[in-house]
């Protein structure tokens, strides 16, 4: 199973987090408040995913995406006008106020994605990855005249119903649309 760790600035909010997600059946390995403890925990660890906030108490989420392995996956909780600033770029966001499913179908599909990349052998490029993103998330903004928020939850939400990532979902949607 893989480990996810919960890094939030506010201890009680991390462990709310954590009760939701052991209750669904995730291991988490650890709850963390600043940036440090994530990596700390991190050390041991070949994969998992971190769920974080925009910014922990020693650290914004963009430096600490970058200090972490490409096989930790991120996942992070953003207000609607963090995500519309930008101030996540590039990462897999999810808006507060947090809903339940939202959180268990982003955490399935990353751990899913993370099993089919090692099942295929490639690794994730991360520049490949992004660019994919944003150009499906462009072409829909502005074919369909969705905001940047609602694209983004389009192909999560089609990536989780149809058990693709959601960097094959956004090449789809780049296929079927141009």
């Amino acid at each position: 199973m893989e480990n996810i760790i919960v890094a939030l600035p506010k201890e009680e909010d991390g462990r709310s987090l954590r009760s939701i997600l052991v209750r669904s059946g995730f291991s988490v390995l650890s709850v963390c408040t600043t940036a440090s403890q994530v990596l700390a925990a991190c050390d041991d660890l070949d994969r998992g995913i971190v769920i974080c906030s925009v910014r922990l108490v020693d650290m914004p989420c963009t430096e600490l995406r970058e200090l972490l392995a490409p096989e930790v996956e991120m996942l992070v909780l953003a207000t609607r006008r963090q995500i519309a600033e930008g101030d996540p770029a590039g990462m897999l966001c999810l808006s507060m106020p947090l809903q339940t499913e939202d959180l268990i179908g982003s955490v399935r599909m990353l751990l899913s994605g993370g099993r089919e990349r090692r099942r295929k052998g490639t690794p994730d490029t991360g520049g490949k990855k992004e660019q994919l993103l944003r150009d499906a998330k462009a072409l829909l903004m502005e074919r369909n005249h969705m905001s940047e928020e609602e694209a983004h939850r389009y192909l999560q939400r089609t990536s989780m119903t149809s058990g693709c990532s959601i960097t094959e979902t956004a090449r789809k949607v780049l296929t079927l649309m141009n």
